[in-house]
């Protein structure tokens, strides 16, 4: 019924929330790449992972895994700041980050 239907739209709009913080990972860490190994693994891969494995072991929070993908962001892209992750994911994934 409705509940069924709520939960649905609820995990559609939290995909679609990973999805846009995943993005503006890629995007901020778009010219770094991870240390060790060749040297050509993007860096975007690091926060990627750490989501995943959140993931795996239950963490269903949007907020958490929003936070995960997006948690370099501040301390490695010059570009970005706090004031910019709040604005476009709102205070709760901002301040987890």
């Amino acid at each position: 019924g409705r509940a069924r239907a709520r939960r649905r739209i609820g995990r559609a709009m939290s995909l679609a929330a990973f999805a846009r913080a995943s993005s503006f990972a890629a995007e901020r860490h778009r010219t770094q790449r991870r240390k060790g190994g060749d040297g050509r693994t993007p860096y975007v891969n690091h926060p990627l992972r750490v989501a995943s494995l959140l993931a795996e072991a239950g963490v269903d929070d949007s907020v958490v895994l929003q936070a995960a993908v997006l948690h370099d962001v501040l301390e490695d892209c010059e570009d970005t700041s706090y004031a910019d992750l709040e604005e476009r994911f709102g205070q709760a994934v901002a301040s987890t980050v």
